[in-house]
């Protein structure tokens, strides 16, 4: 299920209720992000793990904490703790391999 972030209580809330998340950083002038974000929103019906979209240019605190400086930038996040960063050209493989072992 995707879930568009305005503010960073509504990630904190979404991240204690469920340990494997994903965040994923865009903008609206990004145009690499028009066509991941399908691609990523695709992959995401397969699993449980709720997925964040986050304007990092609305949000920029929350994509400081999350070092990010570029987009798309996708993290996922385990117990807090991120477990997998693919940022501009996303390795879609890569995200399946770690989603699968997350969600056994």
């Amino acid at each position: 299920m995707t879930h568009i972030i305005e503010n960073e209580n509504q990630v904190t809330e979404l991240a204690s209720k469920n340990p494997v998340h994903i965040l994923y950083f865009t903008t609206p002038s990004c145009n690499v992000c028009l066509s991941v974000f399908p691609q990523l929103e695709a992959l995401m019906t397969a699993y449980p793990f709720p997925l964040l979209k986050i304007d990092a240019s609305l949000l920029e605190n929350l994509a400081g904490q999350h070092i990010v400086f570029t987009v798309p930038t996708i993290l996922v996040m385990n117990e807090g703790k991120e477990v997998l960063r693919e940022s501009r050209f996303i390795d879609f493989n890569k995200i399946e391999r770690i989603l699968n072992l997350l969600n056994d």
